[in-house]
């Protein structure tokens, strides 16, 4: 499984890439300095998605473990009182 982190990287920066790339072909850019300003924007930008990326799915799993933690507890709590043990 791909991490979120990985994915909002490769997504965000492929995607800096393609903007930077189409943006120099409408202003009639050399493909030289397109591309090595795509590669660079690229690396940037995947940079900055892999934080994003790595602060969403610490976000993520935080809630999915306080979710759990708490169905747990109501969990142990419903079968306590159904066994009578606790009133």
């Amino acid at each position: 499984m791909v991490s979120m982190a990985r994915s909002y990287a490769g997504v965000i920066g492929l995607l800096a890439f393609t903007v930077v790339i189409a943006r120099n072909m409408l202003h009639d850019g050399s493909m030289t300095s397109s591309v090595q300003q795509a590669l660079v924007c690229m690396v940037v930008y995947a940079l900055i998605g892999g934080v994003v990326g790595r602060v969403a799915q610490f976000i993520v799993d935080d809630l999915v473990r306080s979710e759990l933690a708490e169905a747990m507890k109501e969990s142990a709590r419903l079968g306590k009182t159904k066994s009578g043990t606790v009133q």
